[in-house]
């Protein structure tokens, strides 16, 4: 899975597609049975449109942060 950037084969999510999820609860990227990894590879916005918090849930594979995460303190938890 790659955030905020392409590549061939993954699920993909611009950060156009990131700044158009809008929720009262909290964005979930992966869950506790992903094996493959999930990277973020391009400058993630402020999610404030994500007020009940943004998660990267990965069971194998990793979590790679590659490029900077905006995320204002108080619209939620932030957690990888």
């Amino acid at each position: 899975m790659t955030i905020a950037a392409a590549a061939a084969g993954n699920l993909n999510l611009s950060v156009t597609e990131m700044s158009a999820i809008t929720t009262s609860g909290q964005i979930t990227f992966g869950d506790t049975s992903q094996t493959g990894s999930i990277s973020i590879n391009g400058t993630l916005p402020n999610l404030a449109s994500a007020s009940g918090g943004l998660a990267f849930v990965n069971n194998t594979g990793g979590i790679g942060v590659n490029a900077p995460i905006t995320y204002t303190s108080g619209v939620g938890n932030l957690t990888l």
